[in-house]
């Protein structure tokens, strides 16, 4: 799996994970963000390569399939953009000072 893959599966995960199950989580969690083989998870979780494989790619469809309908990233994404651009406006003073630090905790939440 390429590395520009992991990321993008990486922040579905964190936006999307809590709507899986345990097994899910743990196995996703190992595989994408600890960066373990399918091997060692199979082993840990006392399943098969094949399975640990099949929850990944279940996973994988199941994160894509939440991005494609509810579109979340994309919005973070597209939000975050904006902010960016309306900072990189102008120098703020005065009032516009306390706008940007505004803008600057907002993004921060995003």
């Amino acid at each position: 799996m390429e590395v520009l893959e992991k990321i993008h599966l990486s922040i579905l995960f964190d936006i999307y994970g809590a709507l899986l199950t345990t097994k899910q989580q743990t196995v996703f969690q190992m595989y994408i963000n600890e960066d373990v083989g399918l091997s060692e998870i199979a082993e840990s979780l006392g399943f098969t390569r094949q399975a640990a494989k099949d929850v990944i790619k279940s996973v994988t469809n199941q994160l894509n399939n939440f991005e494609d309908k509810l579109k979340l990233k994309k919005q973070f994404e597209e939000n975050n953009q904006l902010l960016n651009s309306v900072l990189n406006l102008t120098d703020f003073t005065g009032k516009e000072l306390f706008i940007r630090e505004t803008l600057e905790k907002l993004k921060k939440n995003l």
